[in-house]
């Protein structure tokens, strides 16, 4: 199966809200391009998105300090440094081979991680290094995602399983948790 023909943890997502427009879209790209015409973009849908970005942007920025408290607090742990590894734009198998560079380095967050297994292509907010075993030596990652939203919506664990489901495949061990942070900063630890 070719990157272009995997689903994304976003599909899932769609699909679990919307079965109907995942199967719209799936027709539309593999069958008849033109039998469907895209709704205009909804502004508010927009305004939302634009203030995902920029909450994400916060998050990296929080990686990014020596000074922020927040890591420590979201991870239930310190990390050892504050440095985060981005994942250049490129084409999906040039971010799936850069992050794969990243986690055999052992980075301490990687962000805009890209991952694959058969079925799935995804990219990951961040991926955390932690202690344990996994193929790369005495570490493995797990996924953290930065949701705008205030509580955790069933599609957003289901997105961070499929997170940890590449992580398996890609280190050779179970990521233990993934985690989700809020919009108001608040954190939430999921066991996988």
């Amino acid at each position: 199966m070719n990157l272009e023909s995997k689903f994304s943890p976003s599909d899932l997502m769609k699909f679990f809200t919307s079965p109907f427009e995942v199967w719209v879209d799936l027709y539309s790209a593999k069958v008849d391009k033109k039998l469907f015409q895209k709704d205009p973009e909804d502004p508010l849908m927009a305004l939302i998105s634009k203030l995902g970005d920029r909450h994400e942007k916060l998050v990296l920025d929080n990686f990014n300090s020596e000074q922020s408290i927040h890591p420590r607090v979201w991870l239930n742990r310190k990390l050892s440094r504050s440095s985060v590894t981005n994942i250049p734009e490129g084409s999906k198998e040039d971010k799936i081979l850069a992050t794969l560079e990243a986690m055999k380095r052992g980075d301490e967050i990687i962000y805009q991680a890209s991952l694959e297994n058969e079925n799935f292509y995804g990219k990951a907010d961040f991926l955390v290094k932690n202690k344990g075993k996994s193929k790369f030596g005495n570490y493995f990652y797990e996924a953290l995602d930065a949701k705008l939203a205030r509580n955790g919506k069933p599609e957003h664990i289901i997105q961070l399983l499929v997170y940890s489901e590449l992580l398996e495949k890609t280190q050779e061990t179970k990521p233990e948790k993934a985690y989700l942070v809020y919009g108001n900063f608040g954190p939430s630890r999921n066991r996988t």
